[in-house]
């Protein structure tokens, strides 16, 4: 007999912080936010924004790139080897939820097989968490699925439905529970505990409770992230983006579970004024590849003040990557000791006054050789954000 015997269930410890409940709240306006983030604000539970938010446009990716968009392995496979090249490099700065997403694409055929799930039909991924890749949290996809083969599937795998807010989801096991003995409820650890369906979405949780927030929402009954005054008027003074990361104050300075940002200030620094939501945005046009930077403050003056004094950080700034990291040898020998000034070709600022406050606007455009931009974020190498 193996380690695990077969009526051994295998639990894994959530490290997903519950949502908290909110106040009554109304919507708010998203006529400044880009679509199709202004229609998606109104479909992710607002109790979720605590966790940060990352946000990521495939298709829009492709189009910005001029690669036609497909919707099946079958359609990638047909690709030359430079057009599959093209394709990669489209979706680089592309946050899609890699850890569900990118589980689905290692392990193609047997997701394809077990859940009927093709990942590139997979047109844009809302995930949750303090980086890009968090373990435990609800994922938003939209896309072109096949409803009625995922639904018999999961039927097979022994799912039951169960409702909320008026729509059917299907559930296995309890909350954040694992089974390591199964190889086809391995291949989705817990992260298909629960899971929505339609033709054209799928939202995936470890538990109960977030599934259903965004059945709820959907209803009516709970706010969405479009009841947020700082988020919508953040997102709405950023320009266009491919992918965002939106993170509180909190979420980037002292994360629940992860460590702080541990970076010593500088003598020469002044001090930031207390923001209160930061976004990280990527996107690519004609003129190039470009980074956004955004802090909301509720104090209209505060983002004029504090203008000159991030730019100044953010040209200056040296990682603390080495520090956090000593024994990640390959990490710290590719990491610059400049990752700002690597990364951007210059960095401007501007000051969007919103409904509830301001927004200090940092324009970044990409170096050739830049890294990747969520990894500032991945690698808490923010100290320019310290007050």
């Amino acid at each position: 007999m193996g380690r695990f015997s077969d009526s051994t269930p295998v639990f894994v410890t959530p490290v997903f912080l519950a949502p908290t409940s909110t106040p009554d709240l109304q919507p708010i306006s998203t006529a400044d936010v880009p679509q199709p983030w202004a229609e998606i604000l109104g479909k992710i539970p607002l109790s979720l924004k605590e966790q940060g938010i990352w946000f990521g446009n495939r298709n829009g990716a492709l189009e910005a790139a001029g690669i036609p968009v497909f919707t099946s392995v079958a359609e990638l496979q047909a690709l030359s080897q430079s057009e599959r090249e093209a394709y990669s490099l489209a979706l680089a700065d592309v946050v899609l939820s890699p850890d569900l997403v990118g589980s689905m694409r290692s392990e193609l055929r047997e997701w394809i097989d077990v859940f009927g799930i093709d990942p590139f039909s997979v047109s844009l991924a809302v995930s949750t968490g303090a980086t890009s890749a968090y373990p435990l949290g609800p994922i938003y996809l939209e896309g072109s699925f096949d409803q009625a083969d995922i639904s018999q599937k999961l039927a097979d795998l022994g799912y039951t439905e169960m409702e909320a807010g008026g729509e059917n989801y299907f559930s296995t096991r309890g909350d954040y529970q694992a089974d390591l003995r199964d190889p086809e409820a391995r291949l989705a650890l817990n992260k298909l505990n629960r899971v929505f369906v339609s033709e054209g979405t799928i939202v995936t949780a470890p538990a109960t409770e977030l599934v259903v927030g965004f059945l709820e929402t959907w209803s009516g009954d709970e706010p969405a992230l479009s009841f947020d005054a700082p988020l919508v008027g953040l997102l709405g003074s950023i320009g266009d983006f491919l992918s965002v990361g939106v993170l509180d104050r909190q979420t980037v300075l002292e994360p629940y579970g992860v460590d702080p940002l541990e970076y010593t200030k500088p003598d020469n620094w002044g001090t930031l004024h207390e923001w209160q939501l930061f976004a990280a945005a990527y996107n690519a046009s004609d003129e190039g590849r470009a980074l956004t930077l955004g802090l909301f403050y509720t104090d209209a003056g505060d983002a004029s003040a504090d203008a000159d004094e991030l730019v100044e950080r953010m040209r200056s700034y040296t990682t603390n990557v080495a520090e956090r990291y000593p024994q990640a040898t390959a990490l710290v020998d590719a990491w610059p000791d400049r990752p700002l000034d690597q990364m951007c070709t210059e960095i401007t600022s501007t000051v969007e006054p919103t409904s509830e406050g301001s927004v200090l606007v940092v324009k970044c455009p990409l170096s050739e050789d830049s890294f990747r931009w969520h990894q500032l974020i991945d690698q808490r190498d923010l100290g320019f954000l310290l007050p």
